[in-house]
């Protein structure tokens, strides 16, 4: 799932196996939300079927929110999202490529490169503003920069189960 503040493009991106999991995702987000005192108006989905009903109680009962809905199979009124979907999965499939990351990896860590492309889509500026999504969003400046690594970099996680030999390997490499 990806939502999409229209004024500033700041985005969050959620992962589930299944589609009945969007309730539940996006009323944690609008719980957050609230309690950070934004407060949302409006909400525009495609007119899917699956969720419509649970969501559409949901939002006006709880919450208040106008559902906006649009024509099934038209992805274009829906364009901003549609947009930012195929910008990070090309964004995570370069990503992937630089790694070096076999067809299998990229298989079983799809998710996590395109939620990386999404954050780092957040922390950089776009064509609409010369300020990051983040920063118009939050009122604050980005602090994501300090901690970046290459993606992909290859790491060793130390192995803290008890006494180990003295020639025994003492970490696990990992991705």
């Amino acid at each position: 799932f990806k939502l999409v503040d229209d004024k500033t493009r700041k985005s969050w991106d959620f992962y589930g196996a299944r589609k009945s999991q969007l309730k539940r995702v996006l009323k944690d987000l609008l719980d957050k939300l609230r309690a950070s005192d934004y407060t949302v108006k409006f909400i525009r989905c495609d007119n899917a079927g699956e969720h419509i009903a649970d969501l559409k109680k949901m939002c006006e009962g709880e919450y208040g929110i106008v559902l906006e809905y649009t024509a099934p199979h038209t992805p274009q009124h829906n364009g901003v999202v549609e947009r930012m979907f195929a910008r990070d999965a090309k964004r995570a499939l370069a990503m992937m490529l630089s790694a070096g990351w076999t067809k299998t990896m990229q298989s079983k860590l799809w998710a996590e490169a395109t939620k990386t492309a999404a954050l780092i889509g957040n922390s950089i500026s776009n064509t609409r503003s010369s300020i990051p999504p983040d920063e118009l969003f939050y009122g604050k400046p980005v602090n994501i920069y300090p901690n970046l690594i290459e993606f992909g970099r290859v790491g060793y996680v130390t192995n803290r189960q008890g006494m180990i030999g003295k020639f025994k390997e003492r970490s696990t490499k990992m991705v």
